[in-house]
């Protein structure tokens, strides 16, 4: 089997933030957090699109091409595996991974991600490949992953373990991602900072930090 898979996760719950946060849209941009990120993958070598959300889409929400895998909504360790059956049922051998509310992660970190495919297939051994945060931590929402994952990530949904990282446990390897934008913050001693690519949409708190950013035109 060759080819991959791009899926993204567009759910849009979170017990965290009112609403649904992958339909709001950054000043400037008709477009919705979630089909901003869904054109990401345009341009890459992906031989499949999957939009992975609990429920249909409203006609016409889907980019053209794509099409619409629901989610079962026990969490996304569950919808990785449904991504994953579902390549391996086109011929596929491989998961190009992204949530949508990594609102800044761009077509190129995406390509970073991709080219460590060869490497994936070379090895049976190799782990998923995950984008790396500011902290040099694993971002498997960000993440390339071969279709032979599925067996172990079953093994540990079969256990009731529901997180990523009960399945990165077992080894993952890392892409740094490099920042987009440097800025000033507000602590003096801070200095300058860095608006990193995995910058993850959790809280409103958040929301209202892109806006800021938005406004400051320091977004991508």
């Amino acid at each position: 089997m060759r080819g991959c898979a791009a899926a993204l996760l567009a759910g849009g719950s979170s017990s965290r933030f009112p609403g649904n946060k992958l339909q709001l849209q950054l000043p400037g941009d008709p477009r919705s957090l979630a089909r901003r990120a869904a054109e990401q993958f345009l341009g890459l070598e992906c031989a499949h699109h999957a939009w992975l959300a609990p429920a249909a889409p409203e006609p016409g929400a889907l980019p053209d091409g794509w099409d619409w895998l629901q989610d079962p909504g026990r969490g996304p360790a569950a919808a990785l595996a449904s991504a994953l059956r579902h390549a391996e049922a086109q011929g596929l051998d491989a998961v190009l991974l992204l949530a949508a509310d990594l609102p800044l992660i761009q077509t190129r970190h995406l390509q970073a991600l991709l080219e460590q495919l060869p490497r994936l297939r070379a090895d049976p051994q190799t782990p998923p490949v995950c984008a790396l945060d500011a902290q040099g931590r694993p971002q498997p929402l960000c993440a390339l992953y071969a279709t032979r994952h599925l067996l172990p990530l079953s093994a540990l949904l079969d256990e009731g373990k529901r997180s990523m990282h009960a399945l990165l446990e077992r080894g993952w390897s890392g892409v740094e991602l490099a920042p987009e934008v440097t800025v000033s913050v507000t602590s003096p001693r801070a200095g300058r900072a860095t608006i990193h690519p995995c910058f993850n949409l959790n809280r409103e708190q958040d929301w209202e930090q892109l806006l800021a950013w938005s406004k400051e035109g320091k977004l991508p």
